[in-house]
């Protein structure tokens, strides 16, 4: 079974991380469905309208079907019959309807990731659990190692200068060094050293350092 990536990159609202997974088939588990688009729409623009909905990852060609996260548990290989899927992007396009894919629906304070799995006849479609940030003053960003929520803040002491309004420096510091010394990071040399270092943010490990963190500092004005 041949199966066809159909890529949007010109979409705004979701990154080209994600790919449209063309194939052969027809939902045949679900709870509920709808149709966004008009009678006369194209299999193209129900694509694309699947692609850019963050919620939607599954269409079916008959009418433009479409099927939200949770919707949708299985749909079956049909010859003469084409559903799509949104998926991750991987760096291949396989070739036979095998494997496992990974996808996810995420705002900018909730995450719930879904998985589309394979075992002839059957497309299997598994949900996980939605989580979200603890409060309205962080933002949720999906990055290689799953979700993060992250606040941006500025310090009203840039220097780190007096305390309590920030940690003490480091003997010596701030140096910089290693150039060009763009990032603030809390180091921890054993239990009775430790303080504040300023480092090059584009090297999070050294030595036998291990970052756990960083703060990226603002230029003082």
């Amino acid at each position: 079974m041949r199966i066809v990536f159909s890529i949007f990159a010109f979409l705004p609202m979701i990154e080209s991380i994600f790919k449209m997974m063309v194939t052969n088939g027809q939902p045949s588990s679900y709870s509920t469905s709808s149709n966004p688009l008009a009678a006369g729409a194209t299999w193209d623009e129900c694509l694309e309208y699947c692609y850019n909905l963050g919620t939607c990852i599954v269409v079916f060609d008959n009418n433009c079907e479409m099927f939200e996260i949770g919707q949708i548990s299985t749909a079956t290989k049909t010859e003469g019959l084409v559903i799509a899927f949104k998926v991750l992007a991987t760096d291949t396009c396989p070739v036979e309807d095998t494997g496992t894919f990974q996808g996810y629906y995420a705002t900018n304070s909730t995450y719930r990731p879904y998985t589309v799995t394979y075992d002839d006849p059957i497309w299997t479609f598994q949900t996980g659990p939605l989580v979200s940030c603890p409060n309205s003053n962080l933002t949720l960003f999906v990055r290689e190692k799953g979700p993060w929520c992250m606040q941006g803040f500025q310090f009203s002491d840039p220097t780190l200068s007096t305390n309590p309004q920030g940690y003490n420096w480091l003997s010596a510091q701030p140096d910089m060094i290693p150039a060009p010394a763009n990032g603030i990071i809390f180091r921890m040399n054993g239990a009775a050293v430790y303080g504040m270092d300023d480092t090059d943010l584009i090297q999070p490990t050294s030595g036998s350092a291990c970052w756990k963190g960083y703060v990226c500092r603002i230029e003082p004005s």
